[in-house]
């Protein structure tokens, strides 16, 4: 599971934790004010930000998070896949897919709260 809140760092920008196997700290910036897509939706365009609890870094591409308005401030997640990049430690050469659900509420806490059984399972790749 993934929970951050806004306003921790500043207004467009979240800070929160992970649980499971990348359990550690992971914040996330907009990128820019959200968009607006196809059949109504709104798209968040997000760079994460991710530390595990050992201090290896997880890098990953900036993200797309799709989503229904439920209200002004509420939001449904429609579709988020994160793809992993690489990273530090055992992270090294890492590269991955996390597919999430959950929503993003602007208002209260926490912003993002993302089941941990919707994440692939990274894999390491060997370097070439």
């Amino acid at each position: 599971m993934v929970m951050t809140n806004f306003g921790a760092v500043d207004q467009n920008t979240t800070l929160g934790f992970a649980t499971g196997d990348l359990k550690g700290a992971v914040a996330a910036t907009l990128l820019g004010a959200p968009q607006s897509g196809a059949g109504g939706t709104v798209v968040f365009r997000v760079q994460h930000h991710w530390v595990t609890e050992s201090g290896d870094a997880i890098t990953v591409d900036p993200a797309a998070a799709t989503t229904v308005p439920l209200s002004n401030t509420l939001f449904a997640v429609v579709t988020y896949p994160v793809h992993i990049t690489g990273g530090t430690g055992k992270f090294a050469g890492a590269t991955g897919d996390i597919t999430n659900i959950g929503e993003a509420d602007l208002v209260k806490e926490p912003c993002f709260a993302i089941p941990a059984r919707s994440a692939s399972r990274h894999r390491k790749t060997a370097s070439r």
